[in-house]
């Protein structure tokens, strides 16, 4: 189960060029429910697991969204709010390297004061059927700041595990649910130990830092760090933090963060080993980089690359 407190039409548009103060033509545009939390889910539907969302969705843009996730084989549970869903853009353009893209994120509107009780009833109901709680992503302005936490000891108390992907305030409150696993990537780390991310080695840095953060959280939580082209570093629950990269750099890098937690979340459902995990969700970014669109990724090409991932223990 995933939570979607602050969902997206995702676009993305392939151009020559971009070019300021001129008009671009497309020639290639996809159009996707998106957001960090519904990015995962995708992924992980796509990877072989039964899915299901609890979003926040609004207008005929969240309309729109709720029947996107059902062609994508997505059950929902959703808190309908009048605003409209935001849009997120992602341009690749075919001057720049490969890997690199410009966003542009709307913010949401604020939620009124009725949308909180409505998430968590929602969240409540569907905690009943899922084996693993996904918090992904901010949620839309409006709802406490100490929701990830509420949400997440409500989970833990009817026996679910709690997977969390987030940053700021909602990452820290999060924290204090006792997650079984976090999952952020190394901008998010800096922040969150109020550290400046090094000139080099980020992955050495990186496996440090999710030491330090597991050592942090009253839980003991598995801990990964996502560090881009670079790798992933993991405290695992137990044994030496675990580094590892995978050689392909796609053209479509938006969402490979989500495609990662997405696997992840596969795996904890599996109880796959922790090495297996990281070589999965390894894969699962390069894959979802290969492929334009936020959570989207070819499972058998996940595969194909999750076999040369290369893994050290540091």
């Amino acid at each position: 189960m995933f939570l979607a407190g602050n969902p997206a039409v995702d676009r993305v548009y392939r151009v020559s060029r971009i070019r300021v103060g001129g008009i671009h033509r497309p020639t290639l545009t996809r159009v996707l429910a998106g957001g960090k939390g519904l990015n995962a889910a995708r992924a992980a539907r796509l990877l072989g697991a039964k899915t299901h969302v609890v979003a926040v969705l609004g207008g005929m843009s969240g309309r729109w969204a709720a029947q996107a996730l059902a062609a994508d084989g997505i059950s929902g549970s959703f808190v309908w709010i009048q605003a409209e869903t935001r849009t997120c853009v992602s341009i690749a353009s075919e001057e720049e390297p490969r890997g690199i893209m410009t966003s542009f994120y709307e913010r949401a509107d604020p939620a009124g004061p009725a949308v909180w009780d409505q998430l968590m009833s929602a969240t409540e109901h569907a905690i009943e059927e899922a084996e693993i709680l996904c918090l992904s992503g901010s949620l839309v302005p409006g709802l406490p700041v100490d929701a990830y936490r509420r949400i997440g000891e409500l989970a833990r108390g009817r026996g679910v595990k709690v997977l969390i992907d987030s940053h700021g305030d909602h990452l820290r409150e999060g924290l204090k649910a006792g997650p079984s696993l976090v999952k952020i990537n190394a901008e998010e780390a800096g922040e969150l130990l109020d550290r400046e991310l090094p000139g080099e080695d980020l992955l050495r840095w990186a496996a440090a830092a999710a030491r330090e953060v597991q050592g942090s959280v009253e839980s003991k939580p598995t801990v990964v760090i996502t560090c881009g082209p670079s790798g992933i570093a993991m405290a695992p629950s137990f044994g030496q933090p675990l580094v590892g990269c995978v050689d392909r750099v796609g053209p479509y890098p938006v969402g490979s963060g989500d495609a990662v937690f997405g696997s992840i979340a596969v795996s904890v459902t599996h109880a796959a080993p922790e090495r297996e995990m990281l070589a999965m969700a390894l894969a699962a970014g390069a894959a979802n980089a290969d492929v334009p669109g936020p959570g989207l990724l070819d499972p058998i090409r996940t595969q194909e690359l999750a076999a040369q991932v290369s893994l050290a223990s540091i």
